[in-house]
């Protein structure tokens, strides 16, 4: 039941996200230092990037948290993130947008973005209890308790 009372709920967190598969599929961009990129599970990891960008495939996401840093070269905000967040927004959805100086690719886990996607976590209702209990689980609920007393 534990599971369930969060199944309705989605949201998802960003940090440094790499958004453009422009070079995925390229030796010398992609970053994959232990795959080859010819390999069939590289490449699907392009299989639907129409859904990542502006346009009419494009999906929203659930409710979103993005944070990126101002000097990843990994993954630079402006071809990353920006176009990410845009998209979101244009199509209506939900997103949270933290961006500066946080430090290369990788930065890793910061108070500096943790403690702000702690507050919409819960904002969003993560971290909240919830009752989801459904008619069954009361009636047996209500029998072991009767059992019990």
């Amino acid at each position: 039941m534990y599971m369930d009372m969060y199944m309705h709920m989605r949201a998802q967190v960003l940090i440094y996200p790499c958004t453009n598969p422009d070079g995925w599929l390229v030796n010398d961009e992609c970053g994959f230092w232990r795959a080859e990129v010819d390999t069939p599970q590289v490449r699907s990891l392009a299989f639907g990037v129409e859904r990542l960008r502006t346009g009419p495939a494009f999906v929203t996401p659930p409710p979103t948290f993005l944070c990126a840093s101002s000097v990843d070269w990994v993954c630079p905000a402006e071809r990353d993130a920006v176009p990410c967040v845009e998209a979101t927004r244009r199509a209506g959805g939900r997103v949270e947008y933290l961006v500066g100086d946080f430090g290369d690719h990788g930065f890793g886990l910061k108070r500096l973005w943790a403690t702000p996607c702690a507050k919409w976590l819960a904002g969003v209702g993560f971290g909240v209890e919830v009752s989801v209990e459904t008619k069954e689980e009361e009636e047996a609920e209500e029998q072991t308790s009767s059992m019990i007393n």
